[in-house]
């Protein structure tokens, strides 16, 4: 018997869950909220490049944008974590944007430098940094972090 009652049981459910719903059910169109087509036209994006060892000998180095997502970039910050060793003397750090754009730090222990003064650039293409040393011996690792915003 009870197994008669879980078929009927299940079929009936079967059959309620199958059946159109009726006229009187269907909303009015004024009711209806539509769905708004929404593109994103602009979007930000970062890069960054760690370079390793610069001292005396190996003072300047260069790296490279890369491909950057978007049109109309335009950097709006930029930070450099500077590693400088016990021993080092301080030095003048420079970094210098692609269209020109050239920011000098004075650095004298390791720690995180946010640069604002790149912001509107274009971070498209080689970038070129190096330092001044301030003494007999100065080493630093610097990793750059570029930040933009681009539009589609």
């Amino acid at each position: 018997m009870k197994k008669l009652m879980s078929i009927i049981t299940c079929m009936t459910l079967c059959v309620m869950m199958a059946m159109p719903v009726s006229a009187a059910e269907v909303m009015s169109k004024e009711n209806v909220i539509e769905k708004e087509e929404v593109s994103a036209t602009s979007g930000s994006n970062c890069f960054s490049r760690t370079l390793s060892k610069l001292n005396l000998i190996n003072g300047t180095a260069s790296f490279s944008s890369g491909s950057l997502s978007g049109n109309g970039q335009v950097v709006t910050s930029i930070s450099l974590y500077v590693r400088v060793p016990s021993g080092s003397f301080p030095f003048i750090l420079n970094l210098q944007a692609p269209d020109g754009t050239t920011c000098s730090v004075a650095i004298t222990e390791s720690g995180t430098i946010i640069l604002d003064d790149f912001n509107g650039c274009s971070p498209s293409g080689s970038w070129k940094i190096w330092f001044e040393p301030q003494g007999t011996v100065s080493t630093a690792t610097i990793t750059v972090k570029v930040c933009y915003d681009y539009s589609y």
